[in-house]
């Protein structure tokens, strides 16, 4: 009697924790390595290569590539001068693999984000007037982000 008692209790916890895993499960909705050179050329508005990444811009000498799996944020990305401003790439949530919602609130379980920040200032001031900061936006209502709209970032400086 105690053998198929234990075995019953095995296979239950078995079966509980089947049934806990299933419910604590990730879902990836989405992943970009940037291992796919869009080439070594900056874009500076509109697509970044052929990839589905955007980039938005002010001034004349920001822009972005995806190069030797970077995604690369500039202000050099032509002979102009530099100039205050900001750059950002981004990409349209909507696209993500179900069961995401573009909605935070309306999803039904957590959401998780990984990425990884570098800057190449070694105590990065923020965003203020000649200040360099860093951010990733992982939610917002607009993509004009410096003057329009609502969101979530982790934020560099």
């Amino acid at each position: 009697m105690m053998k198929r008692f234990t075995t019953g209790i095995f296979l239950c916890l078995i079966f509980c924790m089947t049934g806990i895993n299933g419910l604590w499960a990730q879902v990836a909705v989405h992943s970009s390595d940037f291992n796919e050179s869009q080439g070594a050329e900056f874009d500076t508005i509109g697509n970044i290569g052929n990839s589905s990444w955007l980039v938005n811009r002010s001034g004349p000498d920001w822009g972005a590539r995806i190069h030797n799996d970077i995604l690369e944020l500039t202000n050099t990305a032509s002979s102009a001068s530099n100039a205050n401003g900001w750059v950002f790439a981004h990409l349209e949530t909507g696209e993500f693999s179900s069961p995401y919602n573009t909605t935070l609130a309306s999803n039904s379980a957590e959401v998780s984000w990984y990425f990884n920040l570098r800057q190449i200032r070694g105590n990065p001031a923020g965003f203020g007037v000649n200040s360099y900061g860093v951010a990733f936006i992982v939610g917002a209502t607009s993509t004009l982000v410096d003057s329009l709209g609502v969101g979530y970032a982790i934020v560099l400086g």
